[in-house]
């Protein structure tokens, strides 16, 4: 491996990893529920009971129509339900969501991942390195990639060839055969 292509190849190798890690790693989407069952997560008892209330507050409200003295008592009364069912779904969404975050890394894979974009965990990953031929580490990322690459790509020296690799070699010399018979004829 010549040094001037070396950059060139670790783009080229780090591209075919990309390309083969998402191929063969497809995520598949859950199917879907039906809607009368669907529920999530930080949904709790008191939620159904208060959205029960609300309801009925609310159309208390919206049915009483002769009595305006009872329709601002019961607007009132169905606005300050409103309010305080709302301030729950947003405390219950907070600590499910505060949960889910705090789950066991095994349980949750993406815990780490929140975890470091939130700012709230430093990476203290390690780099991967491999053991050279002489017994020594690879230092970075880069030096990897570049034993990786002798390794898998080794010299190619026309010398060793045997009589398979001369007669590729032989095939991809010549140019290529781009006008095929009866294919490019002129018309006139």
């Amino acid at each position: 491996m010549k040094d001037n292509h070396t950059e060139q190849q670790i783009e080229e190798f780090s591209e075919a990893m990309r390309t083969a890690c998402e191929k063969s790693l497809k995520t598949t989407k859950a199917p879907r529920k039906s809607q009368k069952n669907k529920s999530v997560p930080w949904w709790t008892q008191e939620l159904t009971a208060m959205r029960k209330t609300t309801n009925y507050l609310r159309r208390k409200y919206q049915r009483t129509r002769n009595n305006e003295e009872q329709r601002e008592k019961n607007k009132a009364t169905y606005f300050e339900q409103k309010s305080k069912y709302a301030a729950t779904i947003k405390r219950e969404k907070t600590k499910s969501w505060k949960e889910y975050c705090n789950l066991a890394t095994e349980a949750n894979p993406w815990n780490a991942v929140y975890r470091l974009a939130a700012g709230k965990k430093k990476n203290n990953t390690k780099r991967t390195t491999l053991r050279k031929p002489d017994g020594s580490l690879t230092r970075d990322t880069p030096e990897t990639i570049r034993l990786i690459l002798e390794y898998f790509t080794p010299e190619d020296n026309e010398l060793e060839d045997n009589d398979h690799h001369k007669q590729v070699r032989e095939i991809t010399a010549r140019p290529p055969n781009t006008r095929r018979p009866g294919i490019h004829k002129r018309r006139g």
